[in-house]
Parts: structure tokens; sequence; C-alpha cells
């Protein structure tokens, strides 16, 4: 990984052009697969859409009725025990990562 710091390219978009590169030299092998599998991460994408447009929603209204000072209230460094006990309900009831849910 020592030409990725010299190159100055991260490796997302290394990724990115590889995966170009390989569905470019797939179409000319195959290109009933890469149709096929076009379609399939099209149908997925469309299917996860409603549940993004929910989570969205979550996520605005938790930032518009719950501020950083209160949140910091109540799971902050002074909040004691209680605090424990809340970090670990809301630890529980996350269905993603919680580093999302860390006011900065």
């Amino acid at each position: 990984m020592n030409f990725l710091k010299k190159s100055k390219i991260s490796f997302s978009w290394l990724f990115m052009f590889g995966m170009f590169f390989i569905y470019f030299v797939l179409f000319f092998i195959d290109s009933n697969l890469v149709f096929t599998s076009l379609k399939k991460s099209w149908e997925m994408f469309v299917g996860i859409i409603p549940i993004l447009i929910l989570v969205f929603f979550i996520i605005f209204g938790v930032n518009h009725y719950f501020k950083a000072d209160r949140i910091n209230k109540y799971l902050g460094a002074n909040s004691g025990p209680l605090g424990w006990f809340y970090a670990v309900v809301a630890g529980i009831l996350i269905s993603g990562p919680p580093i999302f849910c860390i006011p900065f």
C-alpha cells in the first residue's frame, strides 16, 4: 500500500476504477452477465430507497429535537450510573454503527 501514499489516490477511488475496469472487460466476455448484475444491483438499490428515506427522517427528527447539550447532560462524563444505563439501552436499540449517534 506504499504506492497509495506516493500517488495521492485513495483506495476507494482505486477500488471504483478497478470495478469499472472489471465490468468493462466482462462486457466483452459475457455482456449478459454484466447486464444481469447491473439489473440486480438496481433492483436492490430501489428496494433500499424506502428504508433510506425512513432513516433520514429519523435522523432529522433526532437532530432537530435532541440538542447536543441535552444529550451530553444524560450521556456525558458527569451523567453517572444513569448515563451508563441510557448508553446501554441506546446501544441495544441502534441498528447501525453507534459512532453516527455521537454528537461532535
